[in-house]
C-alpha cells in the first residue's frame, strides 16, 4: 500500500478512487456525473452497497489513466463495511469525503468517521479531498471553513493535514470536473517526482 499507483500496461496507470460520506450526500451523483461527462439531475436511489466505474483519461504528458472509482454506500449499517473495500485493493490512492453542506449536524456525526479514515493505513499515501456539496443555495450552509472546522482538519497531524476541500454542487459538471482535474494534476506531478 505504500506504493503511489499501479501501472497496467507501459504507460498505463490504474488509480483507484474512493468515494466516501454519510447517505445521501451526492457520491453517487458525482460518480455518474463524472462517467456521464455531462450535468447530471437524476434523483439516485440509495446504494444498497456499492457502484464501480472506470473512467479513462489522458495526462498532460500522453500517460493513460483509468480512475477505478468506488462509491460506497454510507447508510450506518453499511459504513462499518468500507474497510473490506479499501483493504481489498493494491492501492488506494484517492480519499474522496463528501459532505452535505446544508446539513451540519450530519457533518458533525461523521466526524469520527473521517478522522478514522484519514489515520488508515490504505490512505495514508493517498490524495485526500472534501467535498462540500452543495444541495440548494442557503444562508446556512457551510463555508469551506465551517467544513474544515466541523471535520476537525486543524486537529490533524501534519502528515493527514494536506487535504484539499472543494464547494461545488454535484450535478454541475463542470464543478465536478475539477475533482478529476485535482486527482490527475497530483499524479502527474508524482509522476514527475518520481522521475527524478
Amino acid at each position: 500500500m505504500g506504493k503511489c499507483f499501479s501501472v497496467i500496461i507501459p504507460n498505463t496507470y490504474k488509480l483507484n478512487c474512493f468515494i466516501m460520506g454519510p447517505a445521501a450526500v451526492g457520491k453517487t451523483m458525482i460518480l455518474y456525473t463524472l462517467k456521464l461527462g455531462e450535468a447530471n439531475t437524476r434523483n439516485w436511489n440509495p446504494t444498497p452497497a456499492y457502484n464501480f466505474e472506470v473512467n479513462k483519461q489522458t495526462m498532460s504528458h500522453g500517460a493513460k489513466c483509468e480512475m477505478h472509482m468506488w462509491d460506497l454506500s454510507g447508510s450506518p449499517g453499511n459504513r462499518a463495511l468500507w474497510p473490506m473495500y479499501y483493504n481489498a485493493v493494491e492501492n488506494a490512492n484517492v480519499l474522496i469525503f463528501v459532505v452535505n453542506a446544508n446539513d451540519r449536524r450530519q457533518a458533525e456525526n461523521c466526524r469520527g468517521e473521517f478522522q478514522k479514515l484519514v489515520h488508515e493505513s490504505a490512505f495514508i499515501h493517498a490524495q485526500k479531498l472534501v467535498v462540500n456539496n452543495v444541495h440548494r443555495p442557503a444562508d446556512e450552509r457551510m463555508t469551506k471553513d465551517d467544513v474544515y472546522e466541523v471535520l476537525g482538519i486543524d486537529s490533524l497531524d501534519h502528515q493527514t493535514q494536506e487535504i484539499d476541500i472543494i464547494e461545488m454542487n454535484a450535478s454541475n459538471y463542470e464543478l465536478v470536473k475539477d475533482i478529476e482535474v485535482k486527482i490527475l494534476n497530483y499524479f502527474q506531478m508524482k509522476l514527475r517526482g518520481r522521475a527524478n
